[in-house]
């Protein structure tokens, strides 16, 4: 999934990977964003792994989506590149 994410914004303008950036670094301090990746970090099994690491990537873009609503037509390439690889 990580490289869904990176395929779409390497194609984005200087503008918007800055956006992304910024909105990144804002949301890394949520409590939500914490215990996600604490669930990832802490996964006893491979299956519990997988599962915790999509739920982190839906939360990561929604939580982007409401730092920064611009982002939005960025978030949803990312969704589709996301779900064409997952399904």
């Amino acid at each position: 999934m990580e490289k869904c994410r990176e395929q779409v914004i390497s194609q984005l303008s200087f503008g918007d990977k800055m956006r992304m950036k910024s909105a990144m670094g804002a949301i890394q301090s949520s409590p939500r964003y914490i215990a996600a990746n604490n669930a990832v970090a802490n996964a006893s099994t491979p299956q519990a792994q997988i599962t915790a690491r999509k739920a982190f990537a839906k939360l990561k873009l929604d939580l982007l989506a409401q730092q920064d609503p611009s982002l939005a037509p960025v978030i949803e390439k990312i969704r589709e590149a996301q779900a064409a690889v997952l399904n």
